[in-house]
C-alpha cells in the first residue's frame, strides 16, 4: 500500500471552498482537481463530473452544507486517484468547488491509517 503525503495547509472547513476556485499554496494528491481530506465528511465528494470512470443514478441524497445550506446528491461512481488508488461511492455534489475524502470511509474502506504531523499528514 503506498502512502500519500498530505500538505498542512487545507481549508478549516468546507465553507472556504465551496463555489470557490482552488486557494493557492495547498498541495494534495490531485486529478485536475484538489482532493482534500476531510474528518467531518461521512463520504467521498466532488463538484466535477469528468472526474468519474463510472457513474450512476442513485436515490437523493442531502447533503448537508457547514454553510448551514441543503443540497442534493443524485449521481455516485468511481473515481481513481492519481496513483490508480480506486474509491468507490462518490457522490457527485454540484456545487461543490473541490473534492472531499472523507477519513472515516478511507480508513474502513482502503484500510489505511492516518497520522498528522505539525506539517503534514501521511495515509
Amino acid at each position: 500500500m503506498a502512502s500519500h503525503t498530505w500538505a498542512p495547509s487545507f481549508a478549516s472547513t468546507t465553507t472556504d471552498v465551496l463555489d470557490e476556485p482552488s486557494k493557492g499554496g495547498n498541495e494534495a494528491l490531485t486529478i485536475k482537481a484538489l482532493w482534500m481530506l476531510d474528518s467531518e465528511a461521512s463520504t467521498y465528494m466532488t463538484g466535477d463530473p469528468l472526474l468519474f470512470s463510472h457513474i450512476q443514478t442513485v436515490s437523493r441524497v442531502a447533503i448537508d452544507l457547514p454553510n448551514m445550506a441543503q443540497t442534493l446528491s443524485t449521481k455516485q461512481g468511481l473515481v481513481a486517484l492519481q496513483d490508480g488508488t480506486k474509491i468507490n461511492n462518490v457522490l457527485l455534489v454540484p456545487k461543490l468547488s473541490c473534492d472531499l475524502i472523507s477519513i472515516a470511509r478511507i480508513t474502513k474502506d482502503l484500510n489505511y491509517s492516518v497520522i498528522f504531523f505539525d506539517d503534514r499528514c501521511v495515509l
